[in-house]
């Protein structure tokens, strides 16, 4: 189609690897950029980076350190002391604007290429309708399980429709699952 897009991932904080990637889009001449997120967190410029994603127009997807700022880090209980020490010192070095910012990103942007839709995401598992039991992060908390890959067979699986159906159908009746 002619269309270009240029897709970036996991800057967690680090202003120059960005910048050197940003300037190479640039200079490739392609100006829609997607960030699939983790924008934030874990490096040294946190306020850097976002200014500059912001700069260069780039559209960003919320990925598990963007949620880390937005909901806090009570949700997350796999944070070691070190971990939650390191957030809040980001989520201070970006302040309450950038941070109001940060909660418009979406889960996932739909985008078209030529006649086939492509869904963008942080990380698949972590858009499905079963999070709370199906995620990056209960896979983490199984790990060294032999059973733990089970997760990220495909979501429209027999078992995982009856599992659906079941819920939908005791909420419409009013019992909790």
């Amino acid at each position: 189609t002619g269309r270009e897009i240029a897709i970036i991932t996991d800057c967690h904080s680090m202003y120059e690897p960005t910048l050197a990637a940003l300037e190479d889009i640039r200079r490739n001449g392609i100006d829609e950029i997607y960030s699939l997120g983790d924008n934030t967190g874990v490096g040294p410029n946190p306020r850097e980076v976002f200014d500059l994603l912001e700069e260069y127009n780039v559209k960003s997807i919320a990925g598990n350190s963007e949620y880390y700022h937005t909901l806090g880090t009570e949700p997350f209980p796999y944070f070691s002391e070190e971990k939650k020490a390191s957030q809040e010192w980001t989520k201070e070095k970006l302040g309450p604007e950038r941070i109001k910012k940060l909660k418009l990103y979406p889960a996932s942007i739909d985008i078209l290429l030529g006649n086939k839709k492509i869904g963008l995401c942080h990380f698949a598992n972590d858009v499905r309708w079963d999070f709370r039991d199906q995620s990056t992060h209960t896979y983490r908390a199984n790990y060294g399980n032999p059973d733990a890959s089970k997760q990220f067979l495909y979501t429209n699986s027999e078992e995982s429709n009856k599992k659906l159906n079941n819920i939908l159908t005791s909420h419409k009746k009013g019992t909790p699952e």
